[in-house]
């Protein structure tokens, strides 16, 4: 199966405001909106595109975690992982570790707790090499596809509900996000008969997540028909006096997805991007050397497979085919009863 332009178009507005209604979206690529429906209930039924929502991870402890396994032993480490809310995103990656992990937690103590209790007692597990991050500046939900015009980007970025920085999700607002974990863009009505309150109750609540910026809609497609199918995660340094000015550099490139300032470790910054192909490696790591000169690459790796993208677990194609809700306040070693699998 292939997508056509009008999907990655479809999938790129969406990314921009993730709930925007399908007459806004029509209006904006100037077809009608059962056009826009069908494509996009096409997409979610071959689940080759989604939305999902998730906690704001600022004011939480997040960071990156390799994994070294034993031979023939990373898949299954991987799949028990997955399982795991606080295990958000999940790769097999190049080098000598094995898999990526990105590890969300409450809280510093728990991250520690998460790696030596739940990580390292896996069977298959050797040893792990952790990245914790002292500031993260961009996250993976702020990147686009490139199929919108600057015109249509402009308009669809105007119908965006504005946001300020959040605070913390409350207790009454958990089943909220909770139920749209897999479905970010599930009716209102939908929304509060699963949540067990009124209409207007459920509009409020989700409209205060939102403009607080306590969670993060995000529009995903399966990386394999994106026209962006790699992703590459870079280790670096630069000097504690320019690694902010690096960093506010690094986020203004079109293919930077993460970047963060590392609290410990090898690397003083950690960052990934999504490319075209492999030939783009070494042209995108030349490109840093030339532009950014207080950037020292030490390390890169390539993503082999992902096996969770932000709660949502995938196949060897990058369908989605489950979703793990994201729910920072459970306790760690959560197990398979929070796993939604998809027909």
């Amino acid at each position: 199966m292939t997508l056509d332009n009008l999907d990655l178009q479809l999938v790129h507005a969406l990314q921009i405001n993730p709930r925007a209604p399908f007459t806004t979206v029509a209006s904006t690529l100037k077809v009608d909106a059962a056009t826009v429906a069908r494509r996009w209930e096409r997409l979610t039924a071959d689940n080759l595109g989604w939305v999902t929502c998730y906690p704001n991870a600022a004011g939480y402890f997040f960071g990156y975690v390799e994994v070294s396994c034993q031979v023939a032993q990373a898949e299954q480490v991987a799949d028990q992982l997955s399982e795991d809310t606080h295990a958000v995103s999940i790769a097999h990656i190049t080098g000598d570790m094995d898999l990526l992990v990105v590890v969300v937690t409450q809280d510093y103590a728990t991250f520690a707790r998460y790696v030596a209790e739940r990580i390292h007692r896996i069977p298959g597990v050797v040893r792990t090499r952790s990245h914790p991050f002292a500031h993260s500046y961009l996250e993976g939900s702020a990147w686009q596809l490139d199929a919108l015009s600057s015109d249509q980007t402009r308009i669809m970025r105007k119908t965006a509900i504005p946001s300020i920085p959040g605070q913390k999700i409350v207790d009454d607002e958990r089943p909220i996000v909770l139920a749209l974990a897999d479905d970010g863009r599930l009716a209102l009505t939908d929304l509060a008969r699963r949540t067990g309150v009124s209409v207007n109750t459920a509009r409020r609540r989700l409209q205060r997540l939102v403009t607080a910026r306590k969670v993060l809609l995000r529009c995903e497609i399966a990386h394999t028909y994106s026209g962006w199918p790699l992703t590459v995660i870079f280790w670096a340094r630069a000097d504690a006096n320019r690694v902010t000015n690096v960093a506010q550099s690094l986020i203004k490139l079109r293919p930077v997805r993460i970047c963060a300032i590392t609290a410990t470790g090898h690397s003083t910054l950690v960052f990934t991007a999504s490319l075209r192909n492999v030939n783009e490696i070494l042209k995108f790591h030349q490109y840093l050397a030339d532009t950014i000169p207080d950037l020292l690459i030490i390390d890169r790796a390539l993503v082999l497979r992902h096996v969770k993208l932000a709660g949502s677990v995938l196949d060897e194609t990058g369908r989605r085919i489950g979703t793990v809700p994201i729910d920072i306040t459970l306790p760690i070693a959560v197990g398979e009863a929070n796993l939604q699998r998809r027909s």
